[in-house]
């Protein structure tokens, strides 16, 4: 990985003009495609944390997967991303919401 001081100065820029940063570089374990397998195998159980559409069927979205799923836990648990988030905000930072979005943009209801 990237040396910090050098990560913070290329990320910086781009978090302060747009208030968000895509990181090129891979964070490590989980590859995104374990993520999409680990969400797809969570959205297909009945648990609270899966919301649903109107429709009762169709995943919405799925709220606190972390605590329950090890492969959802590791991008929160990643040294390197919270102390780079620490950095940026120069403040120390925590998870405040972990919710994974299903429905495509422009499809179903509105959010309350």
């Amino acid at each position: 990985m990237t040396a910090p001081s050098e990560l913070l100065r290329t990320t910086k820029p781009d978090y302060v003009e747009s208030g968000w940063y895509r990181s090129a570089i891979p964070l490590g374990d989980p590859s995104p495609e374990r993520l999409r397998q680990s969400i797809d195998g969570i959205s297909r159980k009945i648990r609270p944390e899966v919301a649903l559409e109107a429709d009762g069927t169709t995943v919405r979205a799925i709220h606190g997967c972390h605590p329950f799923d090890e492969v959802c836990a590791r991008p929160i648990t990643l040294p390197s991303l919270a102390e780079l988030a620490e950095e940026l905000l120069k403040e120390p930072v925590y998870v405040y919401q972990f919710k994974v979005n299903l429905t495509p943009p422009y499809d179903g209801a509105a959010w309350p």
